[in-house]
């Protein structure tokens, strides 16, 4: 309680931090115990200084077999392993062989099939040149033809204007005679023409 007052008196004079006066007695210390353990060994009483001479040698404990039967243990876990890591270095490298042999083919394959297209692009590509020319001749035939169309249409329209002037004159003409002869003998005869027949343009 005494130190959460301290704290707050010190945040509301002027909100600048003070240090703390604890004025709290200390509290009794307790002392670290010892160590019950230190000086004693796990062969403690077999020899001089808490080790025997025995206690880690051949001769004293000779128990070969056991330690033939742990060293065969590791030597076949070893074998087996490295057998083991042999099989999948063959079976990595024969998967490796067939994805070769199957690349190999695809890229072959694929080989002769560009070559084809390559040819059928080139055939292609020269129908396309032809036909681009073809197209650009037609187009100025059409241009000479559409002329001459516009030129031929311009002098039939002028002689077909030049002939209705013509029979609108010659109608006039006949009037004037028939006014002029009069009635009592009128001769007079329009020519018979038959139906048109297309020809060649001469």
């Amino acid at each position: 309680q005494s130190i959460q007052n301290s704290l707050q008196e010190a945040f509301v004079q002027d909100n600048i931090a003070k240090p703390t006066e604890f004025k709290n007695d200390p509290l009794p210390q307790q002392a670290i115990p010892s160590d019950p353990c230190n000086g004693i060994s796990y062969d403690v009483g077999a020899g001089r200084g808490g080790r025997g001479r025995d206690s880690c040698s051949l001769s004293g404990n000779p128990n070969c077999l056991n330690l033939q039967n742990k060293f065969l243990i590791i030597m076949s876990d070893t074998v087996d392993k490295r057998d083991e890591l042999l099989d999948d270095l063959e079976k990595l490298r024969v998967g490796c062989l067939k994805t070769k042999h199957t690349l190999e083919a695809e890229i072959q394959a694929y080989t002769i099939k560009l070559g084809d297209e390559d040819a059928k692009l080139a055939e292609c590509t020269g129908g396309e040149n032809t036909a681009a020319e073809e197209a650009r001749m037609k187009a100025e035939e059409h241009d000479e033809m559409k002329t001459a169309m516009m030129q031929t249409r311009m002098s039939c329209s002028s002689k077909l204007r030049q002939f209705e002037s013509e029979i609108c004159a010659l109608k006039k003409i006949r009037g004037e005679l028939f006014k002029i002869k009069g009635d009592t003998h009128p001769f007079f005869m329009d020519c018979e023409v038959g139906d048109w027949e297309a020809e060649e343009c001469s």
